[in-house]
């Protein structure tokens, strides 16, 4: 069995486009860090760097519960696998 500790920063990973809410939201609902040859990834942390408004709360929270629900998936989603089933 396979698995490697994943240290993600989404805004970062977008470049100039840190401050659009619908991309940083469609990157933590979708960004599967699951690789070919992984089992699984183990998520301890995860961070975001951004030029979205930090008293924008309604924003907040719901980026970062999309964010849990995309960690918390058994296995996280490997396209060519399905989730939770190692390949």
């Amino acid at each position: 069995m396979t698995a490697f500790a994943d240290h993600n920063d989404i805004g970062s990973a977008l470049g100039n486009d840190s401050g659009d809410q619908n991309q940083l939201m469609r990157s933590a609902c979708t960004d599967s860090r699951v690789v070919e040859g992984q089992d699984f990834r183990v998520t301890g942390e995860w961070s975001m760097s951004s030029n979205v408004d930090w008293e924008d709360v309604e924003f907040f929270k719901n980026f970062f519960t999309a964010q849990q629900q995309l960690y918390e998936k058994p296995g996280m989603y490997n396209g060519s696998t399905g989730p939770g089933r190692p390949s």
